[in-house]
């Protein structure tokens, strides 16, 4: 097994592959029934706009929950860097 071969317990490799990521998920999932029962997409706008608040909610969740500390910095700092980029 890669586990045995890389030192990490096949526990924490799956609660970390599979747990996070999943665990992001339910808010995203919630968000999008909710807003299947409340506003059902009538045009390919309203559509493309509830995707666009479903995508936006679990990056969020993700990067929040998934990412440790020095991710997230790296993450953060490359975003700053690509917006500053852009805005020049």
């Amino acid at each position: 097994l890669v586990t045995h071969c890389v030192g990490v317990p096949l526990v924490l490799y799956l609660r970390q592959a599979f747990f996070c990521p999943l665990a992001s998920l339910i808010p995203t999932v919630a968000l999008v029934l909710t807003l299947k029962t409340l506003a059902p997409p009538t045009s390919w706008l309203i559509l493309a706009t509830e995707v666009a608040a479903g995508l936006v909610l679990y990056t969020a969740t993700a990067v929040r929950f998934c990412l440790d500390g020095p991710q997230r910095a790296t993450l953060t700092g490359y975003l700053k860097r690509t917006c500053r980029g852009a805005a020049a």
